[in-house]
């Protein structure tokens, strides 16, 4: 969006010649990045600056005349793109969460075009009065009422902690492992500060040289009695990992969390690499 506007904020004056062959370029890069960018790439990373840069090049050319830009069908999903932008997110998430095929997402792809056509043709372009001489002028403005409408939505989700659904949803056994370590003593943290003037995170430091014999026997005993199980390991945003892992298995396949503020696992580059 920032690249973007750049190009709006700052437009260059090119030759008919320099503009068709930028637009090429463009093209090129956006097509491009469908083949060389992988699952295995860091997203958003530099290999995001493929189809960025090759969006800023075809806004740059500005060639309305275009046979891939100015053609019916792409004017219109440029025209609705923002509009699709907004709902793929709720049909992403929705996907994800409920581990569907990749079918849908193929279909989700469809749904956020018709519906962001339908929000870009219906709502968007609703002329909402906007001039009010009086305050009683203020109560036929119907923005007004549709934030009344979600602020009360968003007032009964709080009152019944509908924030923590999925939590009370969970089965007995990721319940209670998600109770326990949710609400441990939280003061058995050290924050103290290493000689280097880094945080020194004693209590956290778990990693596969400190399990000593025992601890592994308890893990061996552990599997035997519960099968295999997931354990999460990491900062405060492993947190957030605790629902998706947890639904993607069956009731009976425990899922632990143990995270610290700040702690991730400190296993040394070489023993993780022997390990896999």
């Amino acid at each position: 969006m920032m690249i973007g506007s750049v190009a709006y904020l700052f437009p260059i004056v090119i030759s008919n010649k320099n503009k068709m062959l930028l637009e090429r370029l463009g093209l090129a890069l956006i097509v491009g990045s469908y083949f060389i960018v992988s699952k295995e790439d860091t997203w958003p990373g530099y290999a995001a600056l493929l189809p960025v840069l090759g969006a800023l090049f075809v806004i740059f050319s500005a060639r309305d005349e275009s046979f891939v830009t100015g053609n019916l069908v792409f004017q219109k999903i440029g025209a609705w793109s923002y509009s699709i932008y907004l709902w793929q997110w709720p049909l992403l998430v929705g996907i994800y969460c409920y581990t569907l095929d990749d079918m849908y997402i193929f279909i989700g792809i469809a749904l956020s075009m018709l519906l962001g056509f339908i929000s870009n043709r219906y709502i968007e372009r609703i002329r909402f009065k906007n001039g009010f001489h009086s305050a009683r002028a203020y109560l036929k403005c119907n923005p007004l009422y549709i934030m009344l409408f979600i602020s009360i939505l968003s007032l009964i989700v709080i009152a019944n902690k509908g924030d923590s659904y999925w939590v009370n949803n969970l089965d007995s056994t990721e319940y209670k492992t998600y109770y326990l370590l949710f609400n441990r003593d939280k003061e058995s943290d050290d924050w103290g500060v290493s000689s280097e003037g880094g945080q020194n995170f004693s209590k956290c430091n778990f990693n596969s040289t400190s399990l000593t014999d025992a601890m592994k026997v308890k893990l061996k005993q552990c599997e035997s009695t519960n099968n295999s199980g997931v354990l999460i390991l990491g900062d405060s945003h492993s947190k957030d990992l605790f629902g998706m892992v947890s639904s993607a298995f069956e009731n009976d396949f425990i899922v632990g969390i143990t995270n610290t503020q700040g702690c991730r696992p400190n296993t040394q580059k070489n023993i993780v690499k022997n390990i896999i």
